[in-house]
């Protein structure tokens, strides 16, 4: 019995695409909106003639105080969650450490079976019942190599001008596991735990799909699916860089026709450090990004900014609903309705309708029209003393 021939293109031209078509990028501005200093020149004072004003500022201050405790509660559960994944990560790496080890036993089967067919003319070798145990042939410019067991196809290399694929039988799950190694010099490129191909629709999927590069484990998917040129999918993606975790996405979703990565959760790791994460987080490849949530750690891992309603445009434009800011005291100064331009040259410009300044949990001032560029002070249209 022969089964549907396994396009092992899908599982090798996914290594192309994740060094080629990397849509996430960090965040450019995340310190555009930075500690603020006032001119006490720059400050105009309230006359008080206008008290429904006041009252209203009090009253989104107060909004503003309420919020930031929901969010420093999130900034919380954000890094207890790091720690869980910063650890799955180190199962991972073991797991990837094993799948390595066991790659040159494959690898070497794979090319034993070749020479011992090329030996035997490629002739079909018979088992005790006469039927098929390993049968040889060429489709189109591949070569493939299958073993039968009991009838039923127990593996199957495939070699191609670029790559030698093994799919084994997991005697566990009865699924294939798949090895897909570098023609020209061996080496790992991708492996595959219960992997399935829907050859008609071009669809790949695998329970955990790791990818190698230069022999060290370049990124981990669980619940990994591909459909070739389209778009790919994992409930887990975790991208490691010098044998450490450096980023991670909860329910990754990559579109290849519009250039477009997608995630609920986004972690950025620096050594062991959480230093940034995102909530509803969106890039593309024309450099737009879009964020629900982004949350700033310093170098200790505390809590020090959150933008909220973030939207980058390819051109340096922006705008961010509010921006909170936090020190060892508490809460520090927000701002609200944000726009900023980075030019070329690296100068950011910023303006948001209105910023409050916190004494901890009490409003101090609000500075209405503040804008500022790179390394000047703020200048505001006037400020109002709210305690």
């Amino acid at each position: 019995m022969r089964i549907a021939n396994i396009n092992n293109n899908i599982v090798y031209n996914r290594l192309q695409k994740t060094k080629n078509n990397n849509t996430t990028k960090s965040i450019a501005s995340s310190d555009n909106f930075d500690k603020l200093d006032i001119k006490k020149s720059d400050k105009v004072s309230f006359t008080g003639r206008d008290e429904a004003l006041l009252k209203l500022l009090k009253l989104e201050a107060k909004g503003l105080l309420n919020e930031s405790n929901r969010i420093f509660l999130e900034f919380r559960d954000l890094k207890d969650n790091s720690y869980f994944v910063l650890a799955n990560s180190a199962n991972i790496k073991e797991f990837a450490d094993e799948v390595l080890e066991k790659s040159s036993i494959v690898l070497d089967d794979a090319k034993r079976k070749f020479n011992h067919g090329k030996l035997r003319k490629f002739k079909p070798i018979l088992g005790d019942g006469d039927e098929i145990a390993r049968d040889y042939y060429l489709l189109g410019d591949k070569f493939v190599i299958e073993d039968y067991k009991d009838s039923r196809l127990d593996a199957k290399t495939i070699y191609d001008k670029n790559s030698i694929s093994v799919f084994i039988r997991n005697l566990q799950t009865g699924k294939f596991d798949t090895w897909v190694f570098d023609r020209e010099d061996g080496s790992l490129v991708q492996y595959g735990r219960d992997v399935r191909i829907n050859e008609v629709k071009g669809k790949y999927s695998a329970k955990e799909q790791l990818i190698f590069v230069d022999n060290e484990l370049y990124t981990c998917d669980t619940d990994y699916t591909c459909l070739a040129g389209v778009r790919e999918y994992s409930s887990q993606n975790f991208e490691f860089s010098n044998g450490e975790l450096s980023r991670y996405f909860l329910g990754k979703n990559v579109d290849y026709a519009n250039g477009t990565v997608k995630a609920g959760e986004h972690y950025v790791y620096d050594g062991p450090i959480l230093a940034n994460a995102y909530k509803n987080y969106f890039s593309s490849n024309a450099g737009n990004m879009k964020f629900g949530e982004f949350y700033g750690f310093d170098e200790n891992g505390d809590s020090v900014s959150c933008l909220v309603g973030l939207n980058r445009q390819a051109d340096g434009k922006s705008t961010t609903k509010k921006a909170f800011y936090f020190n060892e005291n508490g809460l520090n100064h927000v701002r609200v309705n944000i726009s900023g331009k980075e030019d070329s040259d690296g100068t950011v410009t910023t303006f948001s309708s209105r910023m409050y300044t916190f004494d901890d949990v009490v409003p101090m001032e609000c500075f209405v029209g503040a804008s500022q560029k790179t390394n000047s002070d703020v200048r505001c249209e006037r400020a109002i003393k709210l305690n």
